[in-house]
């Protein structure tokens, strides 16, 4: 009983999880562009990010380990480089990082 709790994706399988994840993704994806028209911020796209990405992280059970995060200095710009293992770095780094984090990419990629 204490695997199921700890791995919730176990549980939710097929069509219940798919429909799980496409209302979490309708509103939390509601509520950040209202918050984002409402308060002209771009705050609020990033702690429902980060929600999300820890939702995501959690329902899939994945055990993210951040090493040397007491070597960052707070307001610091830092360079993350991501070895894409998986595809799941992306939720992993806003559900583990303890500041925003923004994406580049090259522009080749546009064209895929």
């Amino acid at each position: 009983p204490e695997q199921l709790t700890r791995r919730p994706l176990r549980q939710v399988t097929g069509r219940a999880g798919l429909d799980r994840a496409h209302h979490q993704r309708l509103v939390l994806g509601s509520l950040a562009v209202a918050g984002t028209l409402v308060l002209r911020r771009g705050a609020v796209v990033d702690v429902l990010g980060r929600w999300w990405s820890r939702g995501i992280v959690w329902v899939c059970g994945i055990d993210v380990e951040v090493v040397g995060l007491e070597r960052l200095r707070p307001g610091q710009s830092y360079v993350l480089i991501s070895n894409h293992l998986s595809n799941f770095d992306i939720w992993c780094t806003l559900a583990r990082m303890p500041f925003v984090v923004r994406f580049v990419a090259k522009k080749e990629l546009l064209r895929i």
